[in-house]
């Protein structure tokens, strides 16, 4: 050994600097720059996103139940598990794994969140708007406006605002076919009728039993036209991929509508044919009888056969009158609580 090998033997050797041995500790010493400290910052974003992203699933598609407490942790705990795991793969350098660690857990977790939830969530979110708009209506017009003014983007503001549309044009289309019946023209006042014109009470009589005719049908049009009506809005709905439960609460909602409508509708066109038929009989009854007008306006009767007739369709189309009436009031409150055309 030389002199100079002793010598080197015998300095002490220099003391590797406190960053060296940190260095170290983390494996910095595979070589390559350490990762910048944003990388950890970085994670906690992604993780502070999965909260507000697990929060916001939990309030719009589970309204904060135990149920989505449950299902979402497990969802998110696994996504974090897998990615927490990918880190442990020696396939890069010790400290960067380490570093992403966070990271990689909070992104997985994100994804596994959003990849399962993601469809689920616009679509509560649609709903949620929907049923805001609707609650905030005090009329069905109001209601009409409101999800009016949000269809765009939102599946279910646009089928109820088709729904109420397609209802409002039956509801015209069943009016239309009660005005076929040509009976809006009838004069029902009695005291115009001059038993002396034999020709104008057997046309009248004639006339409304065309009318009779027409209103005969009235019961199975109608039943059809509502057929029609709630096929064409459960098309709808399937088209625009509504949720099976708002569509099986929107069905029953549209055949109560309808039963309410169609009852009146039916009842209108009835209760109308039977008022048609007792003015009608009243007619012929003058035609064919002996009466006259008194000096007072009223009918005098030639015959005890002309009295019976007469008298007796007077009374039931005054019966019939009467329950128009009634079904003409029962019409505005059935308008109050679906017309949305605010007509």
């Amino acid at each position: 050994m030389t002199s100079e090998d002793q010598r080197k033997d015998a300095d002490p050797q220099p003391v590797p600097p406190a960053e060296a041995y940190e260095t170290l500790a983390y494996g910095y010493a595979e070589g390559g720059k350490p990762p910048p400290a944003f990388v950890r910052y970085v994670g906690y974003g992604l993780l502070a996103l999965a909260v507000v992203s697990a929060v916001l699933v939990l309030y719009m598609v589970y309204g904060f139940g135990w149920a989505g407490v449950v299902g979402l942790l497990l969802t998110a705990g696994v996504g974090a598990a897998v990615g927490f795991g990918l880190t442990f793969i020696p396939v890069w350098r010790a400290d960067w794994r380490k570093a992403l660690r966070l990271g990689f857990a909070s992104l997985l977790a994100l994804g596994a969140l959003w990849g399962t939830h993601g469809g689920v969530y616009g679509d509560a979110r649609q709903k949620r708007a929907t049923f805001e708009a609707l609650a905030g209506a005090k009329t069905p017009a109001e209601a009409r406006a409101r999800l009016g003014a949000i269809t765009t983007g939102n599946r279910y503001a646009t089928f109820l605002v088709f729904a109420m549309d397609r209802a409002a044009a039956t509801r015209a289309s069943a009016r239309t076919l009660l005005d076929s019946a040509q009976i809006g023209s009838v004069d029902w006042n009695i005291a115009n009728l001059d038993p002396a014109d034999k020709t104008g009470l057997t046309a009248l009589h004639s006339r409304l039993l065309d009318s009779d005719v027409l209103l005969s049908g009235m019961p199975d049009q109608l039943q059809a036209l509502y057929k029609r009506e709630g096929e064409e809005i459960m098309a709808a709905a399937a088209h625009l991929e509504l949720s099976p439960e708002f569509r099986a609460n929107a069905q029953a909602n549209m055949l109560q509508r309808q039963r309410e409508y169609l009852a009146f509708y039916v009842a209108l066109s009835l209760t109308t044919r039977k008022a048609v038929s007792e003015l009608a009989g009243i007619a012929n009854g003058l035609a064919q009888g002996k009466a006259t007008r008194g000096a007072d306006g009223k009918l005098v009767y030639g015959d005890d056969k002309t009295r019976a007739t007469v008298e007796g369709h007077i009374a039931e189309l005054d019966k019939a009158r009467a329950a128009v009436v009634k079904l003409v009031e029962a019409a505005k409150l059935l308008d109050q609580k679906y017309d949305a055309t605010g007509r």
